[in-house]
């Protein structure tokens, strides 16, 4: 039996999960080692500039492949649940 999904990878979504985790925690490091003057200006803005990168590249990635707005779920329209409801008196 062959089924057929439109789902995404999930080592794909992972992947872009992991690009987006580390550009922020590089983001976060350099603002640490700025605020302690561990880094002078421009090391601190290009680590920021690379963290940033990376973090809207994951999640600019995820929007691409899962497509959220496609699939969105409307709770005020009603779905078809498989069972018939009628007015039984």
């Amino acid at each position: 039996m062959t089924t057929e999904s439109n789902q995404p990878s999930r080592g794909v979504i992972l992947a872009l999960a992991f690009t987006s985790g580390t550009g922020f925690v590089i983001m976060m490091l350099a603002f640490a080692a700025g605020v302690i003057g561990a880094m002078d200006e421009n090391a601190f803005g290009l680590w920021l500039l690379f963290g940033f990168i990376l973090f809207v590249g994951g999640i600019g990635g995820w929007f691409g492949v899962v497509q959220p707005h496609k699939h969105f779920d409307d709770i005020n329209v009603p779905m078809y649940h498989g069972h018939h409801e009628e007015d039984e008196h």
